[in-house]
């Protein structure tokens, strides 16, 4: 950026400078009531800046990029995609709760410690009693019971001395 003209080369000065600008110009040589008049004619200056388009968002402003990014689009008519993008891949954390449903009984599983913690708190959430106080120290070795397919009870044994 140049300090004469606030633009990169061959683009448009940046909004910042714009909105700076613009603002100035909209109170230079007014006199107001008080800061909230002031603040609605700045304010309506900064939205002016922030409805013109933009070659960096392809002639969209800045107003419109945010509309596009930030709220939902529907508009099944305009675009279309593949059946496979609608569908979401389980979380790893489902999976993780699916495997511990269906694995044998009196299979030891290990893990690191960060995703211990986790575990243990999605299935309270879901219902398992946690019958003794949570300990996340290295080697700590979790029980978990179950019923059918349905993890019901859990508790921690402390690290071997």
């Amino acid at each position: 950026m140049t300090k004469d003209d606030g633009k990169r080369k061959g683009q448009q000065p940046s909004t910042i400078k714009s909105v700076k600008d613009e603002i100035r110009q909209a109170l230079s040589g007014q006199e107001f009531g008080s800061i909230e008049a002031a603040q609605a004619v700045a304010g309506a200056a900064a939205q002016r800046v922030n409805r013109a388009p933009l070659d960096d968002f392809q002639g969209l402003s800045p107003d419109q990029m945010q509309r596009l990014i930030y709220h939902p689009f529907e508009a099944d008519d305009l675009v279309r995609f593949g059946a496979g993008i609608r569908d979401r891949p389980p979380a790893t954390a489902a999976l993780l709760l699916e495997l511990l449903a269906e694995i044998e009984d009196g299979a030891v599983l290990c893990s690191h410690g960060d995703i211990i913690p986790d575990t243990i708190q999605a299935l309270a959430r879901r219902g398992m009693e946690v019958q003794s106080p949570p300990d996340w120290r290295k080697a700590t070795v979790w029980v978990l019971k179950r019923k059918g397919e349905r993890i019901t009870k859990g508790k921690v044994w402390p690290p071997p001395l």
